[in-house]
């Protein structure tokens, strides 16, 4: 059938790969091909390059003017097909600290919305995500960088403050400066490029801290000293209303914590909706600005 065929196309198209948009699809490699040279029957034109000796599948000419309408074609064809299906379902994958701190009200108004947007929620680290959605094993990512990636759309989901949290004592200032943090009480997490580099003016890179970790959640477990420091944003803070931490302002003010929505150029049958329904409805809680 005609969706089966666009549905190879696509894959082959993401992956530039037969073998990868086999496994993709669950196919054998020799099915994926049949499905595209039928087709290409159809439509009456080559859409791929077939050339021997060449590692990535190129698109012909053809091939690129049809894979701008592809995508629709195929939700309009499988809507067809089976209409009763609902298309309100997203498989969501965030980085820990925005799952943790920031998206629960939003996934909670996802459940509440009318009509319903289903969720399977992980959480990975960004490059990971990253390669789950070129993968399209997932239709949504949460993510502190911004890669520039064919098939990949990059929006900026939220920014915020970030500030030194500490296990609590009676007399620190508001405001406190690099110069009075001992690198080797920090507890670092790399929140992206830009606070890497930040951080690297002031502290040496090759050996600062001792205690590195890579989840929110651990910084919580292990801020258990009063001479230990660390730096997050301001939606941990909210969260952790426990009254054994204290906060202070950086006076050296950190690069803001930026959060990425990355989407998919080509998005499976029945995500565009469910994707235009979540950032609706982000809007309307100061998301996506």
């Amino acid at each position: 059938m005609l969706d089966l065929g666009v549905e190879a196309f696509l894959a082959i198209a993401t992956t530039g790969s037969f073998s990868k948009a086999a496994e993709i699809l669950a196919l054998t490699q020799s099915s994926t091909s049949q499905r595209l040279k039928k087709l290409e029957t159809e439509l009456g034109c080559q859409l791929v390059d077939r050339q021997k000796g060449k590692k990535l599948i190129m698109l012909t000419p053809a091939g690129e003017s049809f894979l701008i309408i592809a995508g629709k074609m195929l939700a309009t064809l499988q809507e067809i097909k089976n209409p009763a299906v609902s298309n309100f379902h997203l498989r969501i994958c965030g980085v820990d600290s925005a799952n943790g701190f920031i998206l629960p009200e939003l996934y909670m108004a996802l459940l509440n919305n009318n009509p319903v947007v289903r969720l399977t929620i992980e959480s990975s680290q960004t490059p990971v995500i990253y390669k789950l959605l070129e993968e399209q094993k997932i239709d949504v990512g949460f993510v502190h960088n911004e890669y520039r990636l064919p098939n990949i759309k990059v929006e900026l989901f939220f920014r915020e403050e970030m500030l030194v949290i500490r296990s609590f004592s009676s007399v620190l200032a508001e405001d406190v400066s690099v110069e009075e943090l001992d690198p080797s009480n920090e507890i670092y997490f790399n929140w992206g490029p830009k606070f890497q580099l930040w951080h690297d003016v002031y502290w040496n890179p090759v050996n600062s801290y001792n205690l590195g970790v890579d989840t929110v959640t651990l910084i919580e477990r292990m801020l258990c000293r009063p001479e230990q420091w660390a730096l997050v944003p301001v939606s941990v803070l909210q969260r952790w209303t426990n009254a054994q931490f204290s906060f202070q302002r950086l006076k050296e003010k950190p690069p803001e914590r930026i959060c990425y929505l990355i989407t998919h150029r080509y998005p499976r049958h029945g995500t565009a909706e469910a994707i235009a329904i979540l950032k609706t409805v982000a809007r309307s809680m100061n998301f996506l600005p």
